[in-house]
């Protein structure tokens, strides 16, 4: 009977540690599930911060282009406007080209009379 009564004694301690150890492997699964819950927030959060950040950047980007363009225009605006004094500087260099041969052409004849 002894013998029976220790074992009876030793799987009840033994049921008694697995139970321990279970509420212990329940209690981490709990934790752990909070953990995750309070996880979660943070990562959407985080998500919704880059996400703010990447639609900033891609106004200031949209914004760039639009300054860009219109530097753009601006410049093509500008070289046509120096290609056309380019050309009436031209012409002023043979107006002034003819005016002098002709000063030159009066004067010659105004000394052989």
């Amino acid at each position: 009977m002894y013998v029976g009564v220790s074992q009876a004694e030793a799987l009840k301690e033994e049921n008694d540690s697995l139970r321990c150890q279970l509420d212990a492997y329940r209690n981490e699964v709990e934790l752990l599930k909070q953990e995750q819950g309070k996880n979660q927030p943070v990562r959407s959060e985080e998500d919704s911060t880059h996400s703010q950040q990447l639609s900033f950047l891609q106004q200031a980007l949209q914004g760039m282009q639009k300054q860009l363009l219109k530097m753009r225009d601006e410049l093509k605006q500008r070289e046509v406007e120096l290609e056309k004094t380019l050309q009436d500087k031209q012409q002023l260099k043979s107006q002034v080209q003819n005016l002098k041969e002709g000063l030159q052409k009066l004067q010659s004849t105004h000394t052989m009379k």
